[in-house]
């Protein structure tokens, strides 16, 4: 198959960190950092938003957030009590994205995700949910790529 672009789902993201106080940032930071390495693969289409949501912190910050990536750990999360509804939902479908970006959502991922949402006040159905709809649109997305390949080796039959 053809190499993957290096970002195919950053461009559908839904919140922005302009719209998040200081403690959502730093949740969101950490959120995104331990999504990408909850299952111990940094992909490429994932840098893009590294990029975009550490971009606000300070230098000293950055490099804490980047180290946890480094060392593929997991930087702690704790509950949000007080964030808006529309804000957590948001957030949530991020994660999910940025997740999507290595074609695929495991075991360890999905877990990940699950706590995330409880940290955001999300019931696990909600979570899980969502995480199904993930799951089947990397699988329509897998198929397009291998209905791609199947009309390439054909002959063409006019």
């Amino acid at each position: 198959m053809k190499e993957r672009p290096h970002s195919t789902f950053v461009h559908h993201r839904l919140i922005h960190v302009s719209d998040l106080d200081r403690d959502e940032r730093k949740w969101f930071a950490s959120a995104i950092a331990g999504a990408i390495v909850s299952d111990s693969v940094v992909s490429p289409g994932q840098l893009s938003w590294i990029k975009n949501s550490l971009y606000f912190l300070s230098k000293k910050e950055r490099l804490t957030y980047l180290k946890h990536i480094k060392n593929k750990s997991s930087p702690p999360l704790t509950s949000l009590p007080n964030i808006d509804r529309d804000k957590a939902a948001k957030i949530f479908l991020d994660l999910i994205l940025v997740m999507m970006e290595n074609f695929e959502i495991d075991t360890r991922e999905t877990q990940f995700l699950v706590n995330a949402g409880k940290t955001l006040g999300i019931k696990e159905k909600r979570c899980m949910d969502v995480i199904r709809w993930a799951i089947s649109l990397l699988d329509l997305f897998h198929e397009k790529e291998r209905f791609v390949e199947r009309i390439i080796r054909d002959e063409p039959n006019y």
